[in-house]
């Protein structure tokens, strides 16, 4: 054997090996990817076309049709699919046949075997299988959307125009066979029309029935906002599809009326005569009665024409400028008319020439021409009002964003402290109206911020339910016994006037406090006694003036109300006072008319007291009502050291105001002392060489006023504050 002959042989050995090799390998590989894959039936090669289309649709198809969460995850089919931007319906082709695929053969699938891919594309038909049935109902109804517009072009093209009035007049002017050859032409384009109208509202009723079924599929109401666009929604479709500019129902309506005309004039004596009517042909001979019946229904029907002739002349000369309401009204009267005469044409005792009919007959474009304009004014002055009402709202946006800014820089409000019960009224309405917290436990921590009292504090300590904490509050404060009294003693501590700077803070508070009773349903306690202590504190000529106040309104009430006249001895006639007997014990309860008048009097009095006050300056502090003129003078004391005007704690030129208003050179009425921790508070009475007792530079404790210990304590001679 030679050298070539057994290379050939040791090569065709190899690549049998090889190819043996190559088998068993392919076969391993078939094995292994049979025993892989979580599908267990014969059509592998289908299955892992279905896994490719259903991970495709997951990547490149849905994000074209269907809208997403802001999380990620599917929301909703998009409102315009099937008719969606840069969308091929042909890319859902393949996912439809593999949702179809999977459906059919999921008995022979186990998801719990399935790889990457095939997790993957099981997800993906979990997830959007009902998107999936969505998707396919929409591809439906918008086919037969597509249908009724093909369908309505068919229509048009065999609807009643001027091609069927020209084969009318040749059938007019022939004879014969060639007139029955026009006559059948008319026929055959009316069958024609008739049959193409009933496949296209057979089809529009198969739309509605479709696009109802698909708001079901799809979880909305049948309504019009269950989709926007025509071809998918009924609705909206019905509003928008026109004929030849024509709304389709009107459409119909106007070629049913026109072709059923034609098809009844078909026939008939085509000579058309110069008088527009004509009288009974076949009954020559009737009694005067009946004749003189119908020449006055001729008469009318002659005038109904010129009239109508008359209005459609006028209105069409001055279509393009007449007004809304003007051009409705011609519309309103044509109509009438219109529909008189045509039923007239039908009538059987009286007969319309040819001419007649035709100008009735045409004079439905023109009715139409009319409702076209006023279509177009009606939908320019609803643009009109639809701007004017943008705008308006573009305004208000404008005003609510401003004022929205604006409460967002103004400074937030603080929650009024709690202190005792002279302020818990303010404070209880103030909880209601600004703590607003939503969190519960947020608005009881702020509830809490607000208590100053320490009793109040260990009470709802470590309490954070705020109604709890309400209620606590409540059953301390929320009485009569305790709210009453507290505000009528803020009445008793005001000082007595001895300046008109005095007289206005006592009438504010009065009134304050007046108002806070009001709010509680108290005011019988503001009573007669309450009203006599406070004009107690009245200046000398306040209380003058208050009395002759009441004598003056007294005096005119009885004018006013009775009519009546002092007698001669100076008394009012016929009065309680005049009539009551000397001995009586009784007396009237006139608390109410005592409230009214010193509340008015105080009222005014705070104006008028207000307004001098602007007006009037002092010329040594420039201030209104100032203390100045009631300052004491610098008297030398025991430590030989002269009252000085200024503050020795804060540095200020005007003096502090005791408990009663009057001004006093006591440290202890100064804010800034007062803060003061308790050793410095000491240390400073030290320095400025203050009594331990009132506070006051210039003396010592031993030669102090004040013998009594402190109120405090009770058991030493010292100020409280130290």
């Amino acid at each position: 054997m030679s050298l070539q002959e057994e290379l050939e042989l040791l090569n065709s050995y190899l690549e049998s090996q090889e190819a043996s090799r190559m088998s068993l390998t392919s076969n391993n590989s078939e094995e292994t990817d049979n025993e892989n894959i979580c599908y267990k039936g014969e059509k592998k090669q289908e299955w892992k076309d279905s896994i490719a289309a259903l991970n495709n649709l997951h990547e490149t198809v849905f994000p074209k049709i269907l809208d997403q969460h802001l999380g990620g995850g599917w929301k909703r089919v998009n409102s315009d699919f099937p008719v969606t931007q840069g969308f091929n319906l042909g890319e859902l082709d393949t996912g439809f046949k593999a949702f179809g695929f999977v459906e059919r053969e999921k008995l022979l699938i186990d998801p719990d075997k399935a790889d990457r891919n095939e997790s993957s594309a099981l997800e993906v038909i979990q997830s959007t299988e009902k998107f999936m049935k969505i998707l396919d109902s929409r591809v439906k109804v918008h086919g037969v959307f597509e249908t009724i517009m093909s369908e309505s072009i068919e229509v048009s093209s065999k609807e009643f125009n001027s091609s069927v009035i020209l084969m009318k007049l040749k059938a007019k002017k022939c004879s014969g066979s060639e007139q029955e050859n026009h006559e059948e032409n008319i026929i055959a384009r009316a069958s024609a029309f008739q049959e193409n109208k009933s496949k296209l509202l057979a089809s529009i009723e198969l739309f509605k029935n479709a696009s109802r079924c698909l708001a079901e599929e799809e979880g909305m109401g049948f309504t019009e906002k269950f989709n926007k666009n025509e071809y998918l929604n009924y609705h909206v479709f019905e509003k928008k599809f026109v004929i030849n500019n024509r709304k389709y129902s009107e459409y119909f309506q106007e070629q049913e009326a026109l072709w059923t005309d034609l098809l009844s004039s078909l026939g008939e004596d085509s000579i058309v005569t110069s008088t527009p009517l004509k009288q009974r042909s076949q009954v020559s001979r009737q009694d005067d009665k009946d004749a003189e019946s119908n020449k006055k229904e001729v008469a009318m029907i002659n005038k109904k024409l010129k009239l109508l002739k008359e209005i459609c002349e006028e209105t069409e000369s001055e279509l393009s400028e007449a007004p809304l309401d003007e051009l409705q009204d011609n519309l309103r009267e044509i109509k009438k008319l219109h529909c008189e005469l045509r039923g007239e044409m039908y009538d059987e005792h009286i007969e319309l020439t040819d001419r007649a009919k035709d100008y009735v007959t045409s004079r439905k474009f023109l009715i139409r021409k009319i409702a076209d304009r006023i279509s177009e004014i009606q939908k320019t002055e609803s643009e009109r009002i639809a701007e004017i009402q943008k705008t308006e709202a573009r305004e208000s946006e404008i005003r609510r964003n401003e004022i929205t800014a604006n409460i967002r820089t103004m400074e937030a409000v603080k929650l009024v402290p709690l202190t005792g019960p002279e302020d818990f009224i303010a404070w209880k309405k103030n909880q209601k109206f600004l703590n607003t917290h939503t969190d519960p436990y947020k608005k009881a921590a702020a509830l809490l911020g607000t208590l100053r009292n320490p009793e109040d504090k260990e009470m709802c300590e470590c309490i954070y339910d705020f109604d709890k904490l309400m209620s606590i509050l409540n059953d301390k404060y929320n009485h009569q016994e305790m709210l009453i009294p507290t505000l009528k003693n803020k009445l008793d501590k005001l000082p007595k006037a001895l300046n008109n700077e005095m007289m206005l803070k006592n009438h504010r508070t009065s009134l304050n406090v007046y108002e806070q009773l009001k709010e509680l349903g108290a005011t019988s306690f503001f009573d007669g006694t309450v009203i006599f202590n406070l004009t107690q504190k009245f200046t000398m000529e306040a209380k003058i003036d208050f009395e002759r106040f009441k004598k003056i309104q007294k005096r005119f009430e009885n004018v006013t109300i009775n009519d009546q006249t002092f007698d001669d001895d100076g008394y009012v006639e016929d009065t309680v006072e005049k009539k009551k007997k000397p001995l009586d014990l009784e007396f009237i309860d006139n608390s109410p008319e005592h409230r009214k008048n010193f509340l008015h009097y105080i009222r005014e009095e705070a104006k008028l007291l207000e307004y001098t006050r602007e007006k009037g300056t002092c010329g040594k502090c420039r201030k209104a009502f100032c203390v100045c003129i009631i300052t004491p003078k610098p008297k030398v004391h025991l430590y030989n050291v002269d009252a000085t005007e200024v503050c020795p704690c804060c540095n200020s030129e005007e003096p502090h105001l005791n408990n009663f208003g009057k001004p006093t050179s006591s440290i202890g009425k100064c804010p800034v002392f007062r803060d003061m921790a308790l050793d410095k508070r000491k240390e400073f009475a030290k320095v400025s060489k203050a009594c331990y007792v009132c506070l006051i530079p210039g003396h010592s404790a031993k030669v102090c006023s004040i013998k009594t210990n402190c109120k405090k304590c009770k058991d030493e001679r010292h100020h409280p504050q130290l």
